[in-house]
């Protein structure tokens, strides 16, 4: 006696379903696998660290200067520094996963190479802009009683805000720069070369 094998026949294509990854859900993919890293939170801490710190002494600096010294550059001027640091993180979030071979998962998951380079772009950006504004907020109020009564003057927004505003901006395009380096070059020390270069 013999049975005869059906075979179901493989469903077509247009049949199978189709599931994309939403944006959403990359963006939240991309900051779970940014801020689980140490690197980003020592490279964070250092970066707090560089701008309180040097806004301190040139607060403390400015002291010589009489009122020449405008007190809102003790704040943005260290962000020439920190921008540097910006640049490597930016660089060392996407060069990390071509280092490690997980840019695979990543496509898998998600095919489209230029939805996952836009996620990677705003976690980096709004991470930078977030520990900026942090940073900044601690070096105004640790500044301000060296400064005394040459401390900022909010009321004029062009040697106030205006100038804040832009170090974030500043930072956050840096860490761009570095991100877009990293993604072009897709090695670590090649990207933070040619970040740091420019």
């Amino acid at each position: 006696m013999s049975t005869t094998a059906v075979q179901t026949p493989a469903p077509s294509r247009a049949a199978q379903p189709n599931v994309r990854l939403s944006f959403g859900r990359l963006l939240r993919s991309e900051a779970i696998k940014l801020l689980t890293l140490r690197s980003t939170w020592w490279s964070l801490g250092v970066t707090a660290v560089l701008a309180i710190g040097m806004s301190l002494l040139m607060a403390w600096a400015s002291q010589d200067f009489g009122g020449d010294f405008p007190p809102v550059n003790a704040i943005v001027a260290p962000m020439q520094f920190t921008m540097l640091v910006a640049g490597i993180l930016g660089a060392m979030a996407i060069t990390g996963e071509y280092s490690t071979g997980m840019i695979r998962s990543t496509l898998t998951a998600e095919p489209r190479r230029g939805a996952v380079l836009l996620a990677k772009a705003v976690v980096v950006a709004l991470i930078l802009a977030a520990t900026t504004i942090v940073t900044t907020i601690i070096s105004v109020i640790v500044s301000a009683p060296i400064f005394g009564d040459r401390a900022i003057e909010w009321s004029d927004a062009e040697s106030s805000v205006i100038p804040l505003a832009f170090g974030v901006l500043a930072m956050a395009t840096f860490a761009l720069l570095g991100l877009g380096w990293g993604f072009i070059i897709r090695s670590g020390a090649g990207a933070i070369a040619a970040t740091v270069g420019l």
